[in-house]
């Protein structure tokens, strides 16, 4: 699991972002410009489909509606950050909560993360039963 950071652009000529291949456009520079030392980052060109994008969206109701509205002049950029390629750079770990959340925020657990940890939970489960094998 790697870190992902994305921002949004209104344009006043109309990107229609649903169209065309799913993050065909991307830049890995900055991924491999240093991998003896820190993180890098691959920045990326996601689709916004109109599901995707009314999870990503904050709000609800009136705002939320408006921001949809205007899908068509909207442009997004993402940065996922890489590491783990030396030992300079291990990479993170995340680890479950009693709970089975990642870890508390101001409302509780943070759902995405839970479901992301939840999901490992069932895949590690899956792969020792298919395997007969502990992970290590």
């Amino acid at each position: 699991m790697h870190p992902t950071l994305f921002s949004f652009a209104q344009f006043k000529d109309e990107i229609n972002p649903y169209y065309g291949a799913p993050q065909s456009i991307y830049l890995d520079h900055f991924q491999w410009e240093n991998v003896s030392g820190p993180v890098g980052y691959k920045l990326e060109v996601p689709p916004l489909h109109p599901g995707l994008t009314s999870v990503l969206f904050m709000g609800h109701g009136e705002s939320h509606f408006n921001d949809i509205q205007n899908l068509p002049n909207l442009s997004a950029m993402i940065a996922l950050l890489r590491d783990g390629f030396n030992d300079d750079s291990k990479g993170g770990a995340i680890a479950l909560a009693s709970d089975g959340s990642v870890f508390p925020t101001s409302v509780g657990t943070n759902p995405q993360l839970s479901i992301y940890g939840m999901a490992c939970k069932q895949a590690t489960k899956l792969a020792e039963n298919l395997t007969g094998k502990k992970p290590a």
